[in-house]
């Protein structure tokens, strides 16, 4: 991101895309960088795990 995405979109907004398990370390990046991204866009994104009776 630092050394490619970044330096060619520097006029422009970026934004995260995450889809499921995408979603959730979307979510965990966007919590240890804050502000840096323009927003974010997360599509179903997993963010708990159901495993019913099963520990």
């Amino acid at each position: 991101m630092d050394k490619v995405v970044m330096p060619n979109n520097e006029d422009k907004k970026v934004f995260l895309f995450g889809h499921s398990m995408g979603g959730a370390i979307g979510t965990k990046f966007l919590e240890d960088y804050p502000g840096y991204f323009n927003g974010a866009i997360l599509n179903a994104p997993m963010l708990e795990v159901n495993t019913g009776n099963i520990p």
